[in-house]
């Protein structure tokens, strides 16, 4: 299976998983993290892991 990519659109961040749900958890993690302003819906979030 290929993987799951996310690229942050804040800073450039990138995360690769084999499933789009881990991709999910660490770019939440991420977005806790580093932007807790920013939000993006999960909506979103999917439309944007290739």
């Amino acid at each position: 299976m290929p993987a799951k990519r996310f690229e942050c659109p804040k800073c450039g961040f990138a995360v690769e998983a084999e499933s789009e749900e881990e991709v999910i958890k660490h770019v939440k993690m991420h977005g806790k993290e580093h932007h807790p302003d920013f939000k993006m819906s999960e909506k979103e979030l999917k439309q944007r892991i290739k």
